[in-house]
């Protein structure tokens, strides 16, 4: 079933899950500064940014599984 994951309306430009499948990984314009790197955790905790403020993140986020 869907769930809404925010509920400020920022737009996102693309989305990747983490390989745990616990977080979403989205390039947003949550706040000034261009497009960042944000975590979506699935468990209703707020964003976290993940690129430093004022860069430029990929509109098409990927992540590689690590392997052991």
């Amino acid at each position: 079933p869907e769930r809404r994951l925010t509920s400020d309306h920022r737009p996102i430009r693309g989305l990747a899950w983490t390989p745990d499948n616990r977080n979403l990984i989205v390039a947003s314009y949550r706040q000034r500064g261009g497009c960042g790197l944000w975590r979506i955790s699935l468990d209703g905790r707020e964003p976290h940014r993940l690129s430093p403020p004022g860069t430029q993140a990929s509109s098409n986020p990927s992540l590689a599984a690590s392997f052991s």
